[in-house]
């Protein structure tokens, strides 16, 4: 009879562990590791899951204090697997709204697809970097407008089809007066 109670309560301590709410205690890059504070409790180094791990892969990693789900095989936390991405008074949903798709990042930058209105706005902090070993095709069905207190920087080798730019703020030479410029490699700015 002692064997069966043991083996019962064996069998409620592994179901009570089987699926924690924690939050994230601490962090490793290198290998990608968190340590899980569940309670009084606090596991050694588990791994997270990302969106994507196989030829396709995703990096963005977990911040302290963020709550996650910890899946532990066979009720053991130190196996526990977490699953991240549970919003929290202390890190609420950055939006309500069903149409959007919102990522926001520490920094205050963000990116908001809205389906009902057809819009993607970006609002990068910082610099932005596109780069591509083939071409870059750009396509409006309304106005292009492009804006840069710093000026504008276009180049070229003129070997295909756009010969030059036409920048309509040059500033003659001889006369100081504005006038149109073209040229393959033009420096536009006030």
């Amino acid at each position: 009879m002692t064997d069966l109670h043991y083996e019962i309560a064996e069998i409620k301590r592994q179901l009570a562990s089987f699926i924690r709410l924690g939050t994230v205690a601490a962090v490793q890059t290198s290998p990608p590791r968190v340590k899980v504070a569940v309670g009084d409790l606090t596991t050694g180094w588990r791994p997270w899951m990302e969106q994507a791990a196989g030829v396709d892969t995703t990096w963005d990693p977990p911040s302290e204090g963020e709550q996650v789900v910890l899946l532990s095989p066979f009720g053991d936390m130190n196996q526990g697997v977490v699953l991240r991405g549970l919003n929290q008074a202390a890190h609420p949903a950055p939006e309500t709204s069903l149409d959007k798709v919102t990522r926001q990042f520490g920094d205050g930058s963000f990116s908001v697809y809205d389906r009902a209105s057809h819009t993607l706005t970006l609002d990068i902090k910082g610099p932005v970097n596109v780069t591509a070993q083939g071409n870059v095709d750009v396509t409006s069905q309304g106005k292009a407008t492009v804006k840069a207190s710093g000026g504008i920087d276009l180049s070229g080798d003129g070997s295909e089809g756009l010969k030059g730019a036409i920048n309509g703020h040059c500033l003659c030479p001889l006369t100081g007066q504005p006038h149109m410029h073209i040229s393959a490699t033009v420096r536009s700015s006030k």
